[in-house]
């Protein structure tokens, strides 16, 4: 997981990248028990299976609004859904899951900051 404050005209984003198909899995799992509310408040950087570069902390929220992504300080953001926002970007994920996917997907596309999941890093 890495954050990327320019270079790109899709910038700011952070970037989930280099990961496995086992990996995606449990990434859809975490994005699934926020959208059933087993889970209210996940920091994706402590999971075993995130590697933040240069200090990246992405922390997930169930909320009452889908607020998107919000920057906290310079590398610390949170990422608030409600529900059924996690359940579609749970959904989002299901293509990861397969060992033969590439290319990439947005999990948010909103302002100020975009979350994009992508097998090589690229978009």
């Amino acid at each position: 997981m890495e954050f990327l404050a320019g270079g790109a005209p899709e910038c700011p984003l952070i970037r989930l990248y280099d990961f496995t198909t086992d990996e995606a899995r449990e990434l859809r799992q975490v994005f699934y028990s926020l959208a059933d509310g087993s889970l209210d408040d996940v920091a994706l950087d402590g999971m075993p299976f995130i590697e933040a570069v240069h200090g990246c902390q992405l922390r997930l929220l169930l909320g009452a609004s889908d607020r998107g992504i919000r920057p906290i300080s310079s590398d610390v953001f949170e990422y608030t859904l409600t529900g059924p926002g996690w359940s579609n970007v749970g959904g989002l994920v299901d293509p990861f899951t397969e060992s033969n996917s590439r290319g990439f997907q947005w999990l948010s596309n909103r302002r100020p900051v975009r979350l994009l999941l992508s097998r090589d890093g690229g978009w």
